[in-house]
């Protein structure tokens, strides 16, 4: 999460200088960052201690992170996706923050940021106790 908030001042320092960061809101879109690296990192965290070996993370990246990218609405419009694949983006934590980050650098923040925060502090809240578990339980003898 840290990594993310020192990636993500920067990246928001770019924008705002090319004037892609309008909103007074703006700052405000660091939450959604350091929101989507904690639940992605306590969800990857919970998985990778109950691993033997690191053959599955290729896997991972293949059916998992790739495809959150092309599903996320970072690239293009998620509604030019087919209606079928519309609820596969709805469950990815990426497009929550996406939306999120939108909403609070373009000036359009609402209620539906907020949902889409409550989103990624959610899988925070499941994954975290999860990982915190699986390595206790891998520590014990």
């Amino acid at each position: 999460a840290a990594r993310a908030l020192v990636a993500g001042i920067a990246f928001l320092a770019v924008a705002a200088v090319l004037g892609g960061a309008t909103s007074l809101l703006a700052p405000l879109a660091l939450l959604p960052t350091v929101a989507l690296a904690a639940a992605t990192c306590a969800v990857l965290a919970a998985y990778s201690v109950t691993c033997q070996s690191d053959t599955s993370f290729p896997l991972i990246m293949r059916l998992g992170i790739i495809p959150l990218f092309l599903f996320s609405g970072t690239f293009f419009p998620v509604e030019q996706l087919p209606d079928a694949l519309e609820p596969v983006v709805w469950v990815s934590p990426l497009w929550h923050a996406v939306e999120s980050a939108r909403d609070l650098t373009a000036g359009g923040a609402g209620p539906s940021t907020a949902l889409h925060l409550l989103v990624l502090f959610a899988i925070t809240a499941v994954a975290l106790p999860a990982g915190i578990r699986n390595f206790a339980k891998r520590l014990t003898p």
